[in-house]
C-alpha cells in the first residue's frame, strides 16, 4: 500500500520493478521447461570415432593427444607445460617409433622401426651420444 508521502513517479517505478520480476522469473521458467522438453538423457556409445582426441587439464592445456590423418597414427603425452614427453606414432611410409623426451623437450631415447630397428639417446642440444641399429 502506497505511503502519502509517495510521489506517483515513485508508485509507478515499484510497479514496473516488480513486473519487471515476473516477468523475469517467468522467461526464467519458460526457458528451463524448453530445456527439459528437449533433452534427452545421454546414450551409452559402443563406439567413439574421431580422428583427433585431446585429454586437457583444468587449465585447459592439452595432456593427452591420439591423433590419425593420412602422414600417421600418434600418441601424444605432455607434461604439465604443455611439452610432448612421450610420443608413440605409426606413420604411412610403414615406419613407427617411440620417443621418451626430457624436461622442456631437451634429450630424448628413441626407439624408430622401418627396415630395420635402431635405438638413439640425444643430449640437450639434439646431438646423438649414442645409437644401436639393428642388424638385417
Amino acid at each position: 500500500m502506497a505511503h502519502a508521502s509517495t510521489s506517483p513517479l515513485e508508485r509507478r517505478l515499484r510497479r514496473l520493478e516488480r513486473s519487471n520480476r515476473l516477468l523475469t522469473f517467468a522467461i526464467a521458467g519458460l526457458g528451463g521447461l524448453a530445456l527439459l522438453a528437449f533433452a534427452r538423457p545421454p546414450e551409452t556409445a559402443d563406439v567413439v570415432q574421431a580422428r583427433r582426441f585431446q585429454v586437457v587439464d583444468e587449465r585447459g592445456l592439452v595432456r593427452l593427444e591420439l591423433m590419425h590423418d593420412t602422414a600417421a597414427s600418434a600418441l601424444y603425452i605432455r607434461d604439465q607445460e604443455g611439452v610432448v614427453r612421450v610420443g608413440v606414432a605409426q606413420f604411412s611410409t610403414g615406419a613407427g617409433g617411440v620417443a621418451l623426451h626430457g624436461a622442456k623437450a631437451r634429450g630424448s631415447a628413441v626407439l624408430y622401426l622401418k627396415d630395420q630397428g635402431s635405438l638413439t639417446f640425444y643430449d640437450s642440444a639434439g646431438a646423438a651420444l649414442w645409437r644401436a641399429v639393428g642388424k638385417r
